[in-house]
């Protein structure tokens, strides 16, 4: 490859010139390979943006030629789509880039929050099935719904089952029944 086809290869990570004016003065002080480093930094957010729902994506602040790219690249496969995504990434660096990022956190955040509740369920499961009766009596003083006999039981059932090499129904009815309760008082 000649440096000039090399150059222009890495030229087209690049917004337009005109497209440039619309970024901060500060960014003419900055060298090509700091910017190209910010452009890059994008190519996450950008992937992560494609693959939102439609319904989610209509909610993020996007400019219309900006949306456009991305709901094209959304068909694309290998290359073509590798190519759309650096188009995206250059209008991306044009916008305000932070407040999409923020927007695209915020509608991930239910979906971390909901990780985390399966996570501290199956940790209860896990210590209730081991025998932590300290975790045992907390959950019948913090919920008062959780019948104390029931919860013996279903735990009883789960020892055993793992004991005798039985399936994991029972350490699922322990945790469907831990998430009913948790679910309740929230």
């Amino acid at each position: 490859m000649s440096r000039r086809r090399a150059r222009r290869a890495a030229d087209d990570d690049f917004p337009a010139p005109d497209e440039l004016d619309g970024m901060s003065a500060d960014d003419g002080d900055k060298s090509k390979s700091q910017r190209k480093r910010e452009l890059l930094a994008l190519d996450p957010l950008v992937a992560e943006i494609v693959e939102l729902s439609e319904r989610q994506f209509a909610s993020l602040p996007l400019s219309e030629g900006l949306a456009a790219a991305l709901r094209a690249a959304r068909p694309m496969t290998r290359a073509a789509r590798k190519r759309q995504l650096r188009y995206a990434r250059g209008l991306l660096a044009t916008e305000d880039h932070a407040a999409v990022l923020t927007a695209v956190q915020r509608l991930k955040q239910p979906q971390r929050a909901a990780v985390a509740v399966m996570h501290e369920l199956e940790d209860w499961r896990e210590r209730l099935i081991a025998g932590d009766e300290a975790l045992e009596a907390s959950l019948l003083a913090r919920y008062p719904a959780l019948d104390g006999a029931e919860l013996r039981r279903l735990i009883d059932d789960a020892r055993a089952a793992r004991d005798d090499g039985r399936g994991p129904r029972a350490a699922r009815t322990l945790f469907r029944r831990l998430g009913e309760i948790r679910g309740d008082a929230d």
